[in-house]
């Protein structure tokens, strides 16, 4: 049989396990700014490969990404932490979708 000691020192890491197990993360937002940049090098073909294409609608992105939005959303903006749904195709310089 099992003594009361080890009984309870059982019984307490099974509470322990028990409650850390029942955390929940109510840190709120956990966006940070990213401040990474394609080299500019790249930006510039991808700039010249869009000119030669004839795409005078992308949108530069701070961190040098290239976007066009085909069809805008409806309803109210969401915010740095909101949750989205999106649906995109992305395109490399050669034609392949991806």
């Amino acid at each position: 049989m099992m003594s009361s000691r080890k009984l309870f020192f059982a019984l307490m890491i099974l509470v322990g396990v028990s409650s850390v197990s029942c955390l929940k993360n109510t840190g709120g937002c956990s966006y940070t700014v990213n401040t990474k940049q394609a080299p500019a090098a790249e930006e510039q073909t991808l700039a010249a490969y869009l000119t030669s294409i004839g795409n005078t609608t992308a949108q530069k992105h701070s961190s040098n990404l290239y976007y066009e939005i085909t069809t805008p959303g409806t309803g109210n903006a969401p915010d740095l932490c909101s949750t989205i749904l999106i649906a995109y195709s992305g395109k490399l310089t050669n034609g392949s979708v991806f």
